[in-house]
């Protein structure tokens, strides 16, 4: 139902959310924040409609934080004996049971790890925690029950101050998401504290940068920074750029050359991923859709003719730069015919190579628009 909701409010796909909630990160998401941006979608949608008397089931309440003083948060646990003969009951077949408690659990692990930086199962997240193959159904509902008479639940004009708050966090951390930066949001009435956790290089920019950020958004009175217990000196802190494609994989079987390029690619603010295989390469393709990939054409096993077919098979949209130091004019004409952006020959200079890719995402970006202007 959440995530129907959160579909609806930003006009998302709904696995964009279910990826959110049950995948690991995209090789892709410390350039393009689709995880954090997806979550942040979330948190703003369950702030919305978060009210008295309700129940909130499954994993997504752990994004309602514990401030929020008429929530009561609680675990039901069992042994796997236990959830074998519910799944049975349920009428899951029994060959199927252990792999479907597995899946779930794995789930579960994912998203914790994620939002918490802890296990699903670990008590200090809860209010309550009930192992209920020990415990009947009515007794575990009468426990519940008992704790919701306790006058620290009641919805009250503080409860109401919590949930503003809420939603501030919410929609600050969305709109700086949106904007490149991954930060921890509190808010206090209309004043919020920023918790930078990541690893940056020009901190005192990046404070300024997110005091400003943070004060153009509405609610937001006054702005503090903070360092996190994650935080370290040691790399660069990218804005987002929306004239640069963020999902870049670069194919190439020579692994130092490859990893060389994706460094000497980051300097100029165009981040990748580099593989050397095109098994990997097709692999990466099938669950991520690159913007645009590089690719080297004579490859052991997988070569680029094959990842150029299939890529364009599976995602047309994905825009391909050949990139050879065995080319010739017969194999760029090939090349162009099975719908290469460009054909490249090694040693290319970086920045033609940078403008070719800018150039490619900024074709992607006219078939997206122009396609758009068809549905309307």
């Amino acid at each position: 139902d959440i995530i129907s909701i959160t579909s609806d409010k930003f006009k998302e796909k709904k696995d964009t959310y279910e990826k959110a909630f049950f995948n690991s990160p995209s090789v892709f998401n410390s350039f393009t924040r689709e995880k954090e941006k997806a979550i942040a979608q979330l948190k703003v949608a369950i702030s919305e409609i978060l009210y008295d008397k309700q129940v909130i089931y499954g994993f997504s309440s752990l994004l309602i934080p514990r401030k929020i003083n008429h929530v009561i948060k609680v675990l039901t646990i069992a042994e796997q004996p236990y959830r074998q003969s519910n799944a049975e009951a349920m009428g899951i077949e029994s060959k199927n049971i252990k792999k479907e408690i597995m899946q779930s659990d794995e789930k579960a692990a994912v998203f914790c790890h994620h939002i918490k930086n802890s296990g699903p199962w670990n008590p200090s997240l809860y209010d309550m925690v009930i192992p209920m193959d020990k415990t009947s159904t009515e007794k575990a509902y009468k426990l519940i029950l008992s704790q919701l008479t306790n006058p620290v639940l009641e919805f009250s004009q503080e409860s109401n101050l919590k949930l503003s708050e809420f939603r501030l966090e919410a929609k600050v951390s969305l709109e700086l998401c949106e904007k490149g930066y991954d930060v921890e949001v509190e808010a206090e009435d209309k004043n919020v504290v920023l918790t930078i956790n990541k690893k940056v290089l020009f901190l005192s920019k990046l404070k300024n940068e997110l005091t400003k950020a943070a004060l153009d958004i509405s609610g937001v009175n006054k702005v503090d920074t903070k360092i996190g217990k994650s935080f370290y000196k040691a790399d660069i802190c990218m804005d987002q750029n929306f004239n640069r494609p963020h999902k870049v994989l670069l194919v190439d079987d020579e692994v130092d050359f490859v990893q060389t390029l994706s460094e000497r690619l980051a300097i100029r603010d165009m981040p990748s991923f580099p593989v050397s295989n095109g098994r990997e390469a097709l692999e990466i393709m099938d669950r991520e859709h690159p913007e645009v990939m590089v690719v080297d054409l004579k490859m052991p096993g997988v070569d680029g003719y094959e990842i150029l077919k299939k890529t364009k098979e599976k995602s047309p949209e994905t825009e391909i730069i050949i990139l050879t130091g065995h080319g010739n004019q017969a194999d760029k004409e090939l090349c162009m015919e099975l719908g290469a952006f460009a054909y490249l020959e090694k040693p290319t200079d970086i920045d033609l190579l940078t403008k070719t890719m800018k150039k490619a995402y900024e074709n992607i970006q006219k078939k997206q628009n122009t396609s758009g202007q068809e549905v309307v």
